[in-house]
């Protein structure tokens, strides 16, 4: 995976573009796919996929792996 690969597109649930309307979710670091959720619809702040990259991300600090 490399940084700017879309990961997953969120799709519209409401108004005009319901359905129809996706916007794409794309990874923020180079590396691989660690874990992914396997739920078909995830709500604002749920994780989508984790990725795993060997540089770090000035944003992420502590514990990675779990919330």
């Amino acid at each position: 995976m490399t940084r700017g690969q879309p990961v997953a597109d969120l799709i519209a649930l409401d108004g005009p573009e319901a359905f129809v309307g996706r916007t794409p979710i794309v990874a923020g670091t180079d590396g691989f796919v660690l874990t992914r959720s396997l739920r078909k619809y995830a709500a604002r702040g749920d994780n989508i996929a984790k990725i795993v990259g060997t540089a770090p991300l000035p944003q992420r600090r502590g514990y990675l792996l779990e919330d």
